[in-house]
């Protein structure tokens, strides 16, 4: 069983939440909720959102590289049993990275160069 932690991203379909699993407290997720409603506002010519969902979890697990983050699996909302999640919603289970999103990093990277270059 998975627990949500905070939240630690956002984007157009949905909140990244760290998570943790209940018989392993230091066993770190983090897990991608996507509610229906707000993916069908981001893509409404998409008829079947459970497709769409299951292709990027197909997608993501194939991939067994050091440098791909590793998603292990997708669950739905009723396992948490929390109030503010909905039942038409899809969660993946992705390998946390302590560090960030690449974007994030790339910026951070970039900010130094130009902080170091001033005069």
């Amino acid at each position: 069983i998975l627990c949500l932690g905070e939240e630690i991203g956002k984007g157009s379909f949905g909140v990244v939440y760290k998570g943790y699993q209940i018989s392993n407290p230091y066993s770190t997720y983090a897990l991608k909720y996507l509610p229906q409603h707000k993916m069908q506002k981001a893509i409404p010519y998409f008829s079947d959102i459970e497709s769409r969902v299951k292709q990027e979890y197909e997608a993501a697990s194939k991939c067994h590289c050091d440098r791909i983050v590793k998603c292990y699996g997708m669950v739905q909302p009723n396992m948490f049993n929390l109030w503010f999640l909905e039942d038409t919603a899809y969660i993946l289970v992705y390998e946390y990275c302590a560090y960030g999103d690449l974007g994030s990093y790339i910026d951070e990277v970039k900010k130094k160069k130009q902080n170091q270059n001033l005069p």
